[in-house]
């Protein structure tokens, strides 16, 4: 990974572009840069050590995500009470 973060922007039509710092877009390439099977594919993605699949280890230690959408309905919280105390 270069390290280096672009921002994307989808049209309606599909077609991703990249928007440049002053806020122009340029289009990517319709084709990927290099053409590659499924097979090769799936092999590049196991390759890459922060990519690899998860094990049953790996959901043991997960936390499931709580729903703001029940926190709030438990809390009695309206959308105008957050507006009020989380500006922004």
């Amino acid at each position: 990974m270069s390290g280096k973060t672009i921002t994307v922007r989808m049209h309606k039509d599909g077609k991703i572009v990249e928007v440049l710092p002053d806020g122009s877009e340029s289009s990517f390439p319709d084709q990927p840069v290099k053409p590659m099977t499924e097979q090769e594919a799936l092999e590049a993605a196991l390759s890459d050590p922060d990519a690899q699949p998860l094990v049953e280890a790996d959901f043991a230690r997960m936390k499931s995500t709580p729903s703001v959408r029940i926190i709030r309905r438990a809390l009695q919280l309206t959308h105008n009470w957050l507006r009020v105390f989380l500006p922004g």
